[in-house]
């Protein structure tokens, strides 16, 4: 799912990600994280999504990322640990 979205050209201009409970694991966040479509969003939510410590590295280093506002990673119990 996330590596659809991250390739919808036609997303681009997105403010806002609501992908909670979704179940991307770190390869979704990586494939959004490379995506050139998100250069405006501001706000992501990844709650529950088991995107993991691999995941989160790949959002925090994206460039494309870094005008988030708001980031929600909440209930990803997998980082606690």
């Amino acid at each position: 799912l996330a590596e659809m979205i991250a390739g919808a050209g036609s997303l681009r201009g997105l403010r806002e990600l609501d992908l909670s409970n979704t179940r991307i694991l770190a390869q979704g966040c990586q494939a959004l994280a490379r995506s050139a479509c998100f250069e405006d969003l501001r706000s992501l939510n990844l709650r529950t999504t088991h995107g993991g410590v691999a995941g989160v590295r790949a959002l925090v280093g994206s460039e494309l990322l870094g005008r988030l506002r708001s980031l929600d990673l909440g209930g990803n119990v997998e980082l606690l640990g």
